[in-house]
């Protein structure tokens, strides 16, 4: 039937395709709106209330209502070692503005295995890129919530912290599935 469609205009039975309509759909599919169920932009009050009935008491919270973390939480099929919920103040409110999965991996070659592992995970949700991200291998995908279409919804990287040796029982790399932070205040130059 001629008339708008959703990837542009019909005439005379066929689609002419609007690139930008297109696109504009593609965006809003893979758009990253929450952090474990709980939305983007969400008062600290109730991302907090919301917590404590989901995973119980949190293990620390910035006095400047800037973060709460959870360590060892089950999730979505998982164990995490740390779940962090960032935030960000008007200096009146506080809003969830990121997220961040962490696991802990014993050496290079299971930090690269986790890394795949969640990668399998999110593709099943988004599309991902693999790209550099610091000195290792990583992943970005998603889109922004905040409908900045330059920027991406989410990034899987690893990060090697240099003052835990190696060893058995130690961890000297840890596997990150970050979300934001996004800009909800709207502070900028």
């Amino acid at each position: 039937k001629d008339g708008e469609h959703q990837f542009g205009i019909v005439e005379n039975g066929d689609t002419i395709w609007d690139d930008a309509a297109y696109r504009k759909m593609a965006i809003e599919k893979n758009r990253v709106y929450e952090f474990c169920n709980i939305p983007f932009g969400t008062s600290y009050e109730e991302v907090e209330e919301i917590l404590k009935k989901k995973f119980g008491q949190p293990d620390r919270e910035h006095t400047d209502r800037q973060g709460i973390y959870y360590s060892n939480v089950f999730y979505a099929g998982k164990l995490f070692d740390t779940i962090y919920f960032m935030f960000q103040s008007d200096g009146e409110n506080s809003y969830m503005n990121g997220g961040k999965f962490i696991l802990k991996a014993k050496g290079k070659k299971a930090a690269l295995k986790t890394l795949e592992e969640l990668n399998d995970l999110m593709k099943e949700k988004y599309p991902t890129v693999e790209t550099k991200i610091g000195k290792y291998k990583g992943y970005i995908g998603g889109q922004d919530p905040i409908l900045d279409e330059s920027k991406f919804g989410f990034y899987i990287d690893i990060i090697r912290n240099p003052n835990i040796p190696s060893g058995e029982w130690s961890y000297e790399y840890f596997v990150r599935l970050c979300y934001g932070p996004f800009n909800y205040i709207g502070e900028g130059f």
